[in-house]
């Protein structure tokens, strides 16, 4: 199987999708976002991850459980030409402030029930700002989709070194010593059935 030299999100989104089509439903809640609506998400999302300032080459955190707003996180931050650190939802503010440290993401995307540990790992690190999935945000962590809702048109990111650059930063723990980058592990994986 070839694959083009484009990013991500050229790949997934630059075709003709069934619009009217589940893409993502959540397990739990039963909430349903179909292809159209993704796409638009993601592009608002990207919108206020360009107002936040993030471009090319900056590393985005995302440390929660699988949850229906993670894949709209990772393919915004993709369509800035961003790379994404996916964490796992388990670590430690130890664990976690490692691969912060090591990764080096300018903000973390997190969920309620994980933003303590998201604080004390982000002290001493690059991370300038925490924010929560899900529509309630705290003082120092506001909702990722307040970001969806800044108006601000993401720009054309052409990528065009795709088959060297690095996308997807996982890290899985290791036998020994600490957390690993892991060479095509860790992390979630989505599949997309396009099929008409």
């Amino acid at each position: 199987m070839t694959f083009p030299d484009v990013g991500i999100y050229e790949f997934i989104f630059d075709r003709t999708l069934p619009v009217s089509k589940p893409a993502l439903i959540d397990g739990f809640t039963g909430e349903t976002i179909t292809y159209g609506e993704l796409k638009a998400r993601v592009n608002r999302l990207a919108g206020g991850l360009h107002h936040y300032g993030i471009k090319p080459y900056d590393v985005v955190g995302i440390f929660s459980p699988n949850h229906v707003e993670y894949p709209i996180a990772v393919f915004a931050a993709h369509r800035l030409g961003a790379t994404v650190t996916t964490a796992n939802p388990t670590y430690t503010p130890d664990e976690l402030n490692f691969q912060l440290g090591d990764a080096k993401p300018r903000i973390l995307i997190t969920v309620p029930e994980l933003l303590d540990t998201a604080r004390k790992a982000a002290k001493g690190t690059k991370v300038e700002k925490i924010f929560v999935f899900g529509a309630i945000g705290s003082a120092d962590a506001s909702p990722v989709r307040d970001l969806e809702r800044s108006n601000v048109v993401p720009p054309a990111v052409a990528i065009k070194d795709a088959k060297t650059r690095t996308a997807l930063l996982c890290y899985s723990s290791g036998t020994t010593g600490e957390e690993k980058p892991a060479a095509g592990g860790g992390g979630g994986f989505w599949i997309f059935n396009q099929e008409n």
